[in-house]
């Protein structure tokens, strides 16, 4: 049963991570809103893609090969927890009707990551 859960939170943050990077505009624009249509969050997007296919694949590919998961879970647990404060500290800068959601995506994929951690 952890196994399948360690999987199915690599195949998300696989799926997340080549949506943002495929698909930056769309993606951000959940709580960036307009300022989307920017370079600079364009970029931003996809380098957050980048990172989440890594730890996905890292993730998935430890579970798999029967490795120890914990470092990849600690990593995410590290990044979705930044991504959450982040977006705290961003807070007047986020699309106000969207905000609270992705504050609340990035919490609970973090306690998700704990939650396994503690078990695996």
């Amino acid at each position: 049963m952890i196994r399948s859960l360690q999987l199915a939170l690599g195949v998300g943050r696989i799926a997340f991570g080549i949506g943002l990077m495929t698909v930056p505009r769309p993606m951000a624009g959940l709580l960036m809103g307009t300022a989307a249509e920017q370079t600079g969050a364009r970029f931003a997007a996809r380098s957050y893609g980048t990172r989440d296919l890594i730890l996905g694949g890292g993730l998935v590919y430890a579970a798999l090969g029967g490795s120890d998961v914990r470092p990849w879970l600690a990593a995410g647990i590290a990044a979705d927890a930044m991504d959450a404060g982040l977006q705290l500290l961003e807070w007047d800068e986020l699309v106000p009707g969207r905000r609270a959601a992705g504050v609340t995506a990035a919490s609970t994929v973090t306690a998700a990551g704990i939650a396994l951690l503690s078990r695996s």
